[in-house]
């Protein structure tokens, strides 16, 4: 019986297709690319920002006012997620166990709702921490600073990208038509022939690699700086809690040497119930081990020691009044 012939396997042909179809897309890709040039030089300029370098001294009220209430809207917002996941996985059956405050883990909805629980309390923590830092007497403007920093980095990538596009074109333009470059045109269409001549086209290249590169590098230096400063801003919360709060005598009072457990909660002793049991959760989310389940052990021992120290308070407080 004679043998069959050995069949191309399936994944070559369709490897051999898509090299084809990409090499016969290729001209009209660069011509696209060249007639797109100038709307991406374009963009880079409408966005970019001349303006100097923000300082701190320059912030007003009304930027540390409009910064803080974006903030508040943020803690809002994140509050309103954490009661609405705690509401969807009541309705989806899955109980809440709240001395240990999470679902059960049990169930694959309990683990998934868990861990949208802990990213919701992690990105409230931070945001808690931030309105602390900026509600301080010291550090009112540096959150203001800090998002105005952030706007003209922004402003300045495109401004530089834009920058980078347009000298690379116009150079690599330049020498290509007086040293470098003669040959076929390359587009599929040439509408202007007169005006865009082959130097044109190829010095369009060189446009969009440095625009773009430009761009990207700036754009990932100032993610870096972002995440300096907000290592900066949770060092000053870390002082802001070693410093603790302000004594009638205008001293200072560690917060572990204070007993008295409306003070552990920052309620007054007058305070209705609902009142303190917001304060209760506001206290042990800052604290919760999901919050710090990704910072050092260090951090995640203060803070189980720290949320033990709020629940006992709580506790105290209940067994006081006599409330659940």
């Amino acid at each position: 019986m004679a043998k069959k012939p050995p069949q191309e396997p399936f994944g070559c042909t369709i490897a051999i297709a898509l090299l084809l179809g990409v090499a016969y897309a290729l001209p009209y890709l660069f011509t696209f690319a060249v007639y797109a040039f100038p709307l991406f030089v374009a963009f880079l300029l409408v966005f970019s920002n001349w303006r100097s370098r923000p300082t701190p001294e320059f912030i007003d009220e009304s930027q540390v006012g409009a910064a803080l209430h974006d903030l508040e809207m943020a803690r809002r917002s994140l509050l309103e997620d954490i009661a609405d996941l705690r509401a969807r996985g009541t309705r989806e059956g899955v109980r809440y166990l709240k001395l240990e405050d999470r679902f059960e883990m049990r169930s694959r909805r309990g683990q998934e709702l868990n861990e949208a629980l802990a990213n919701a309390r992690s990105a409230l923590a931070n945001v808690v921490t931030r309105i602390e830092v900026a509600q301080h007497p010291q550090h009112r403007r540096d959150h203001a600073w800090r998002l105005s920093m952030r706007s003209w980095r922004r402003g300045r990538a495109f401004r530089l990208a834009f920058i980078a596009a347009l000298f690379s074109f116009a150079a690599s333009a330049a020498l290509l038509k007086a040293y470098v470059y003669e040959g076929a045109d390359l587009l599929v269409w040439n509408a202007l022939p007169n005006l865009i001549g082959r130097h044109v086209e190829v010095a369009t290249v060189f446009g969009w690699v440095l625009g773009l590169a430009t761009f990207l590098a700036i754009r990932r230096s100032n993610r870096l700086a972002a995440e300096r400063e907000d290592g900066s801003s949770e060092r000053h919360a870390d002082v802001l809690d070693d410093i603790g709060p302000q004594s009638g005598d205008g001293g200072h009072q560690s917060y572990k040497e204070i007993d008295d457990p409306y003070l552990i909660l920052n309620v007054s002793p007058q305070a209705t119930i609902p009142e303190i049991k917001a304060a209760y959760r506001l206290a042990i989310v800052k604290c919760h081990p999901d919050t710090v389940a990704d910072r050092s052990k260090s951090i995640r021992e203060a803070a189980e020691a720290e949320a033990q120290r709020v629940n006992a308070a709580y506790d105290s407080i209940r067994n006081e009044q006599g409330f659940n």
